[in-house]
């Protein structure tokens, strides 16, 4: 994936404790990355909310919400939560990161699945959503492309951003 006009984390630079490797994606809040962590030397999904939007009390706020929101949760089809702060003003959340496809790339690329594998995917699903449910959450943006399946076959669920 190529990086954004306003990407300003180039592969090989550092953004605090983190070098960064690669730009996975581009949001609507900001870009994730690839990233090792230097002090524990483990590759991370860093999210960065964009520098516009870090100088926005309102968008800042949104996004500590999102990283406490996904912190308090400790359920193995939740993407987890290491760190989350401010490098130059810049706010940032370092997740586990996740090697595999979006359910929607999935889907996208080998159509549907037998009927017991989809059952067994919406399993893990609703047990997510239930461990997020009972501490008060509501994911509110259930898609394909909110579901990960690794490349060790486990179901995550990620960006519980409007939580």
């Amino acid at each position: 994936m190529t990086s954004s006009p306003n990407d300003t984390l180039a592969p090989g630079s550092w953004f605090g404790d983190y070098q960064i490797l690669d730009l996975l994606g581009v949001g609507g809040m900001g870009n994730v990355y690839r990233a090792r962590e230097k002090m524990l030397d483990r590759l991370v999904a860093l999210k960065t909310l964009s520098p516009e939007l870090s100088h926005e009390p309102s968008f800042v706020a949104r996004f500590l919400k999102e990283a406490r929101a996904v912190a308090r949760l400790n359920h193995p089809n939740i993407v987890q939560v290491f760190a989350f702060g401010a490098v130059q003003d810049v706010y940032y959340l370092a997740m586990e990161l996740l090697e595999g496809l979006s359910l929607g790339h999935y889907l996208k690329a080998n159509g549907r699945w037998k009927e017991y594998d989809a059952i067994t995917i919406v399993r893990y699903i609703c047990r997510a959503l239930s461990v997020a449910h009972a501490q008060g959450l509501v994911h509110r943006d259930i898609k394909p492309d909110n579901v990960i399946l690794t490349r060790a076959g486990e179901v995550k669920l990620v960006d519980l951003g409007t939580a």
